[in-house]
């Protein structure tokens, strides 16, 4: 865990580097992974519950499933993606 020292100091570098990132323990993902991977965390850390989402006015609704719905691409399936970078954040409502 990272102090609140910490914390701020990373937060505080803009835009974060790839060295910032792997300091802060994330793995590099595509972003429709990082947003099944946030999707899933919001859902109890249970995919069916991300699947059957109700949020639907949440911007990443559309994109829960780890693919573009207007494009048709998917990404890789994100849910054993590393959660690490995730913990702490709020739910979206």
């Amino acid at each position: 865990m990272f102090t609140d020292a910490e914390k701020k100091s990373l937060a505080g570098v803009w835009p974060p580097t790839p060295e910032l990132l792997t300091k802060a323990g994330h793995e590099r993902v595509s972003p429709l992974e990082a947003i099944r991977a946030f999707c899933v965390e919001c859902s109890g850390g249970s995919p069916q519950e991300a699947r059957l989402c109700q949020a639907i006015s949440c911007q990443l609704w559309p994109f829960r499933s780890g693919g573009h719905p207007w494009h048709g691409a998917k990404g890789r399936r994100a849910t054993n993606v590393n959660l690490r970078g995730l913990r702490g954040q709020q739910p979206h409502p």
